[in-house]
């Protein structure tokens, strides 16, 4: 660790921190009667995000450096596991079906998000030839 990649992670999370933020304030304002679709929401975009960072960083087209700022740092701020698992602890409280049904959905189309992330970066690296 040195200090350059401190700072582009730092960097990055303030920067996914802040779009977490405001992405879930906006999408706060769509009501969906007690399912936390901001955190659902956020979690599945973030999912995206890292799968083509990642596909893109195992392809050789993203240097580790921006690796760190945008995977590490970025979806790191943005994405929000431990509000997951709180919002568990909510719904479970009023609704163990809800519950049950989050942390399933968000698992899947996280999982599906991620996969179709890494499809993506793969696609428009064989169609662009794309290289580092």
């Amino acid at each position: 660790m040195n200090i350059l990649s401190l700072i582009l992670v730092g960097i990055g999370g303030f920067v996914g921190s802040a779009a977490r933020y405001g992405t879930g304030h906006i999408i706060q304002e769509i009501p969906v009667n007690g399912f936390p679709f901001a955190t659902f929401a956020v979690n599945t975009i973030g999912c995206l995000l890292i799968g083509i960072f990642a596909e893109l960083y195992k392809l050789s087209t993203l240097s580790s450096q921006m690796y760190l700022l945008l995977a590490t740092g970025f979806c790191g701020g943005f994405t929000t596991f431990s509000t997951f698992i709180l919002d568990c602890i909510i719904t479970q409280k009023t609704s163990v079906g809800l519950t049950i049904f989050y942390a399933s959905t968000s698992i899947i189309v996280g999982y599906i998000f991620l996969y179709i992330g890494m499809m993506c970066a793969r696609f428009f690296f064989q169609f662009t030839g794309v290289h580092s």
